[in-house]
């Protein structure tokens, strides 16, 4: 009989009273820039950014594969609100605005940039800003006991592998590429297609750089093997980066309206 690869997942885990504090923090947040978003778009007269923001928190489908994959566990155990349940994961409801925040906001904001042409310093600075947001957001879930990764995966900081920032990131960096890129696309009716494009984002980015993780976890692996996965992690995620800066930075960013209107007034004052 062959022996039992897969890490071993603590479902004797309970989930502490703060997920109630949790929940009701990552509900607001989302709900107060879901409020931005919506005057954003009323102000473009587009639904662009809706529809990012909208495909972000549909991301939360996807869930129970990349913790079936990556080792990651809900406590089941006075479990809050289910939100879904597959791969026998049960996914908490504050996940939908936790997605909301993480691929949509920073989608949106990442968008706004990028569309009005981004540089390639410009792109690897938000690239570690959404590194860092990554792990703001996760610590506090976390570091309270409402999930946890096991397994033993390497590179590990308050309970949370810096492995995760690293492909979470490129779900923002692709969603956004494939927008960009195939702007001229997205007009018209073939907008509803925009919230699809980001959960495939997702699909695409976790598949592509995590994939030496979800090996290394489900193999059992040692921690020497893990850390070669994390860095083969860390390469692709850097990779996926600088393809895009290839393909859609550009040399120098575009002057913003305010700008150029304040230099055509200093022109016009000088004649």
């Amino acid at each position: 009989m062959l022996d039992n690869q897969l890490p071993i997942t603590p479902t004797s885990m309970v989930m502490p009273v703060a997920n109630d504090f949790y929940s009701v923090a990552s509900v607001i947040s989302f709900a107060l820039f879901a409020a931005w978003t919506v005057y954003l778009c009323y102000k473009g007269k587009s639904p662009v950014l809706l529809l990012i923001l909208l495909g972000g928190a549909l991301c939360y489908l996807q869930e129970p594969i990349m913790d079936h994959l990556g080792a990651v566990w809900y406590p089941s155990i006075n479990e809050s609100p289910v939100i879904l349940r597959a791969f026998n994961c049960s996914i908490p409801l504050w996940v939908i605005p936790g997605y909301g925040l993480f691929v949509g906001a920073l989608s949106v904001v990442l968008y706004r940039k990028m569309a009005a042409g981004i540089t390639v310093k410009q792109l690897w600075t938000f690239n570690f800003i959404i590194w860092g947001a990554d792990i703001l957001l996760e610590l506090p879930g976390l570091n309270l006991g409402t999930y946890v990764y096991f397994g033993h995966p390497a590179l590990m900081f308050f309970n949370f592998p810096l492995t995760g920032a690293m492909s979470n990131t490129c779900i923002d960096m692709i969603a956004v590429a494939l927008l960009v890129g195939f702007k001229d696309f997205f007009n018209g009716w073939r907008m509803v297609f925009i919230p699809l494009v980001v959960t495939m984002a997702n699909g695409a980015a976790q598949g592509a750089t995590e994939w030496p993780i979800f090996l290394a976890l489900n193999s059992n692996a040692g921690y020497p093997e893990k850390l070669l996965a994390a860095l083969a992690t860390l390469g692709m995620s850097l990779l996926t980066v600088h393809l895009i800066g290839t393909k859609l930075a550009v040399k120098s960013p575009t002057p913003t309206r305010a700008y150029q209107t304040a230099k055509e007034t200093a022109h016009a004052a000088h004649i």
